[in-house]
């Protein structure tokens, strides 16, 4: 299987558009039923859009194939040193 750089760079400029407001609310609703939990691991993070929803005093990882998403995930946290991006 190729990996199609152009194709998943697009798809990561357009990401913010997907953002879904239902799917926010189940992850924040999740983090606060969860005790004790402070770090979160993301695969397929892409730009960050989920992570974002997360509070700041979570330590976040995420890992993605695609280096211009995770460049735009560094853009995007307001915390980029709490941030592991793999």
């Amino acid at each position: 299987m190729n990996y199609d750089t152009e194709f998943w760079n697009k798809y990561a400029d357009e990401n913010e558009s997907r953002y879904n407001e239902e799917f926010s609310k189940y992850v924040t609703n999740l983090v606060s039923s969860l005790p004790g939990v402070q770090s979160v691991l993301e695969l397929g993070c892409g730009t960050g859009i989920d992570l974002r929803l997360f509070p700041d005093s979570f330590e976040l990882h995420g890992i993605d194939l695609n280096e211009h998403a995770l460049e735009l995930s560094l853009i995007h946290i307001s915390e980029p040193t709490r941030l592991g991006m793999i």
